[in-house]
């Protein structure tokens, strides 16, 4: 599993600042939202299994 520390560089930051240039698109604030959701469970399974 890849660090959290790259994963939200690389896909929740590009999400939610997409979201944020355009807000009033529905598929971004679903995106941005489920991300950050998911990111949170990446966290969880990430530090589980560590010390």
């Amino acid at each position: 599993m890849r660090p959290p520390d790259e994963w939200f560089a690389e896909v929740t930051e590009p999400l939610v600042e997409e979201f944020a240039r355009d807000p009033d698109t529905l598929r971004r604030a679903v995106s941005a939202v489920r991300e950050v959701f998911h990111f949170h469970e990446r966290l969880y399974h990430y530090w589980r299994v560590r010390p």
